[in-house]
C-alpha cells in the first residue's frame, strides 16, 4: 500500500506541474511571443490559436488510446503510466520554447506544451479510480 501510495503522491505532483505549466503557457504564451520576436497580437494569436485547436484535442484522444491500449495488454495500472508517462515527457519543452531566438522554433516547442499538457486529462479519470481504495470510490 505504501509503494501504491508513493506512485500515485508521485504521479499528483507531475500531473499538478503539467497542469501549471499548461496554465501558464496558454496565458503567457502570446506576450512572450511579442515581446521576444515582434509581429503583431493577430499574428501571434492565430498561431497559438491553431497549436490550442489542433493539438490540444490530439493530446486528449491520444492519451486516451494510449491508456486504452495498455489496458488491453493487461496493464492494469495503464491509466497512471499514461498519465505519468506524458507528464515526464512535457518537461523540457518549456525551456526549448522560452530560449530559442527563433519564433519557429518557439512555436514548435509550444506545440508538444499543449499536446503533453492534454495528453494526460485522458487517463486522470481512470487513474484516480484505480487509486482510490474500493470502498471509497462511491464517495469519491
Amino acid at each position: 500500500m505504501g509503494r501504491a501510495l508513493a506512485i500515485y503522491g508521485a504521479g499528483v505532483y507531475l500531473k499538478i506541474g503539467a497542469s501549471f505549466v499548461a496554465g501558464r503557457w496558454l496565458a503567457k504564451e502570446s506576450e512572450h511571443f511579442l515581446r521576444a520576436f515582434g509581429g503583431s497580437t493577430a499574428q501571434s494569436g492565430v498561431a497559438i490559436g491553431i497549436i490550442v485547436l489542433v493539438c490540444g484535442g490530439a493530446g486528449i484522444l491520444a492519451g486516451g488510446f494510449v491508456t486504452d491500449s495498455l489496458c488491453r495488454r493487461g496493464d492494469a495500472r495503464g491509466p497512471p503510466t499514461a498519465a505519468l508517462a506524458g507528464a515526464a515527457l512535457l518537461r523540457p519543452f518549456p525551456l526549448l520554447a522560452t530560449t530559442s531566438e527563433s519564433p519557429g522554433v518557439s512555436l514548435a516547442a509550444f506545440a508538444p506544451i499543449v499536446f503533453l499538457s492534454a495528453f494526460c486529462f485522458g487517463p486522470a479519470v481512470g487513474a484516480l479510480q484505480l487509486a482510490t481504495p474500493p470502498p471509497l470510490r462511491v464517495r469519491v
